[in-house]
């Protein structure tokens, strides 16, 4: 009887429209597609999707799936039993409203809870799932939620499934076939989860948002997905974050470090829909216990990529600059940038990095010197990014701990020419193009025309600007190197420097050898303009060659010096850079007495030498006839001979030295009185005409103390009655002569009437 009731109840309801007659509900379809249990998410190992046929008795696993909410409702055929008609609550639904803006300090604990993420999984578009309805097997199937959230099912039609839990979306769908069934068990299993979506932020090659299958969605596999770490990732602190179902951010850390660096196997963390992951940068860049050479290596952190860099400071070419991926990228963007110039402080390299907020951080400085100085020990490894500035400071100039040999050999120096100013007593100063040298401060004054005769090479000056304002100076010395047969230095010069070679003062420093210098291929071979004045045949300005013996040269380009020069004592006057005059004394004439070299002092544009004349009582032991044989003194003199057996004034060039004994073959000696012959001197100290008597017949018979000197512009007078005249005439009718000039004037004009004097009637 009760079964005729429940189903007159059920054909009360078909035709009233409750429900549709499942006409195939007795009918098994030819096949039911059933699959494992997996409400439990994918363990490790994967998930199979893949599903599992039911077994004869219309169930998977032989009928043993186990319904995900016991139902305590009767079955269908129990005594008694039937369809509700009330109306049916709906499910517990998750709160759908916008989460909360997570809090300045995310909570966080040890790590979340693995065991419950079927309870946290959400379904949404593309899962497929398989609804298993007990006993109404009819009504089993596989399915994929739609785009709009939802599914088809007999008796219900469309439902929602969207953002409910696998429990909420069995739970929701028992309730809707409760309405048309008695005591349906309903069993919903995940076969293949959708695609879920994670964020991946921080220090990545590619941060974004990601889709990537829940089958083996580890944190490492992100990483990976999102190109990589950079370079400045700190590995040690990776955060994982999610939202609960409470609204709360909740955050998990990671040490992918220590795995690495220990050889353990990475932490395998499956990950859920709607996570962030948040790599940071370190907090020091100069972290010496990070092994930034293992990181690089292993397949977390990017590959590397191009990256725009800054290059600055002494360099060959600063400026802004692509760097291809390197191994060694500190080395590289020098190279890029033309190479180190010499001047390079490759100590303290600077690198300074451009951070998110707009500000550069603090200097970062790295050594690279001291992995040049340790026998080919590798450059570091410091990894650079776009943005990163790299700084190469200028070497103060006295830093004996540096070697510039070693920095220049390397390949990272540059071989560039650097522009310099020399100044000083160079033949060109000015603004000068230093090509790349071995010695560049040698090289420095060869393309300056080099030293000039005058420079001091112990004190030559380098001077450098620093970034800081500051002048750095160092005063080099070549000479010594020059005198000892040494290597010249080889200090740096950089762009800008100024060197500066002072004029040395005379007599300063007697060691100073100007041979030396004046043979080596660091002196200029130029002229050098001077003045001479004082006894020399031609005073006044002279260009000088380039010539082993300056001082003597000077004194043969104007012309010798006069026989009342005193050699002993040659002055040299210099005006020296502060506007103080250096002078010197040199003596010639003990070298020329003795057999000795002659002074070699140098003589620089400029210079003024001066020959003084011989003081009265001063020349007793002062051999004027050496000093006139020798090539100091003018080479020629011209002596004037007045005589009546002549007939005239003739003009004699004799060699500088002579004596009355190399005119005797221009007298007429058959004709004149021998012992009326006199040479007539125009004396400067008493500034008149001296006359001096000479007996030739003596002089012929051996008495050498008649041989006299004979001096330029004597003049020679024979005859008793000439040399009579001559005595009146220049005692009586003329002035005192006030040089030599009107000496040689006055017999010039008598040379000029040679015919009046010596004509017949001559008075």
């Amino acid at each position: 009887m009760n079964s005729q009731h429940s189903t007159l109840n059920i054909l009360l309801l078909v035709c009233l429209g409750v429900i549709q007659w499942p006409f195939s509900i007795f009918a098994r379809p030819a096949q039911v597609l059933a699959a494992t249990n997996i409400c439990q998410l994918p363990t490790r190992a994967g998930i199979s999707s893949n599903p599992v046929p039911p077994t004869a008795n219309g169930t998977a696993n032989g009928g043993n799936i186990p319904s995900l909410i016991p139902s305590p409702i009767p079955s269908l055929n129990s005594p008694g039993s039937r369809i509700p008609v009330s109306p049916v609550a709906e499910p517990d639904l998750p709160n759908t409203s916008p989460l909360p803006t997570p809090p300045a300090e995310v909570p966080r604990q040890t790590r979340r809870d693995r065991a419950n993420r079927l309870g946290r999984y959400r379904l949404g578009p593309g899962d497929q799932i398989y609804i298993e309805v007990q006993p109404f097997n009819e009504l089993s199937l596989q399915t994929a939620i739609n785009p709009e959230g939802s599914i088809v099912l007999p008796l219900i039609g469309a439902i929602s499934l969207e953002k409910l839990t696998p429990a909420q979306a069995q739970q929701k769908i028992q309730a809707q076939l409760n309405q048309y069934l008695v005591n349906p068990i309903v069993s919903l299993q995940l076969l293949v989860p959708r695609p879920i979506n994670v964020t991946i932020t921080g220090e990545v090659a590619r941060p974004g948002f990601y889709p990537v299958t829940p089958t083996g969605a580890t944190l490492a596999t992100l990483l990976a997905t999102a190109g990589g770490t950079t370079a400045n990732a700190d590995l040690r602190q990776v955060r994982l974050r999610w939202t609960e179902n409470d609204g709360i951010l909740r955050e998990q850390e990671v040490n992918l470090l220590t795995p690495l660096t220990q050889g353990q196997p990475i932490p395998d963390i499956p990950l859920e829909d709607g996570d962030a992951i948040v790599v940071p940068k370190r907090e020091s860049l100069e972290d010496r216990q990070y092994n930034r050479s293992l990181i690089s290596r292993s397949n977390l952190v990017a590959p590397p990529s191009a990256v725009e860099i800054t290059v600055l400071g002494e360099v060959a070419q600063p400026g802004f600059y692509i760097l291809p991926p390197s191994i060694r990228p500190l080395a590289d963007a020098l190279l890029i940038a033309g190479g180190a110039t010499p001047a390079a402080d490759l100590r303290c390299v600077i690198v300074r990095r451009l951070q998110d907020d707009g500000t550069l951080t603090e200097p970062i400085f790295l050594d690279i010197y001291n992995a040049l100085q340790t026998n080919g020990q590798t450059l570091p490894d410091f990894p650079l990014n776009n943005g990163d500035i790299v700084i190469i400071p200028k070497l103060p100039l006295a830093d004996p701990d540096y070697d510039n040999n070693l920095a220049r050999r390397s390949n990272i120096s540059a071989q560039q020419p650097v522009q310099i100013t020399i100044v000083g007593e160079v033949t060109q100063p000015g603004y000068h193009i230093l090509p790349a040298s071995l010695r560049p401060l040698p090289d420095a004054l060869l393309i300056a025309g080099g030293a000039s005769p005058t420079a001091d090479l112990k004190n030559i000056q380098v001077r450098r600007l620093l970034a800081d304002g500051t002048i750095s100076e160092e005063t080099v010395d070549l000479f010594t190197p020059l005198m000892n047969g040494e290597e010249l230095p080889s200090i740096p010069l950089s762009n800008g420097d100024v060197v500066f070679v002072p004029k040395r003062p005379l007599g300063d420093d007697q060691d100073y050898d100007h041979n030396i210098v004046g043979q080596s291929n660091l002196a200029a071979q130029q002229p050098v303009q001077i003045t001479v004045l004082g006894e020399v045949a031609q005073p006044g300005f002279h260009l000088l060659d380039p010539a082993p013996r300056p001082l003597p040269n000077a004194l043969l380009i104007a012309g010798g010096t006069t026989s009342e020069a005193d050699l002993r004592s040659v002055r040299v006057r210099r005006l020296i850079g502060n506007g103080t005059v250096s002078e010197e004394i040199v003596d010639l004439f003990t070298p020329l007495q003795t057999g000795a070299e002659l002074p070699s002092l140098r003589l620089g544009n400029g210079d003024v030498v001066y020959v003084p004349k011989i003081e009265p009582g001063t020349d007793q032991d002062y051999d004027r006839l050496l000093i006139a044989r020798s090539t100091l003194a003018n080479p020629e003199m011209t002596v004037r001979i007045l005589s009546y057996p002549g007939q005239g004034a003739n003009l004699i060039t004799l060699r500088n030295g002579s004596t009355f004994s190399d005119i005797l073959n221009t007298i007429p000696l058959s004709q004149a009185d021998l012992r009326d012959i006199a040479v007539i001197r125009f004396d400067p100290e008493q500034g008149r005409a001296v006359t001096r008597k000479v007996d030739v017949k003596k002089l012929l018979e051996g008495d050498n103390s008649q041989n006299i000197p004979l001096q330029n512009n004597d003049v020679v007078v024979i005859g008793r009655n000439l040399l009579t005249k001559l005595t009146y005439s220049l005692n009586t009718f003329t002035q005192p002569f006030r040089d030599v000039l009107g000496f040689l004037l006055f017999f010039d004009q008598l040379r000029d009437s040679a015919d009046a004097l010596f004509g017949p009637g001559s008075n």
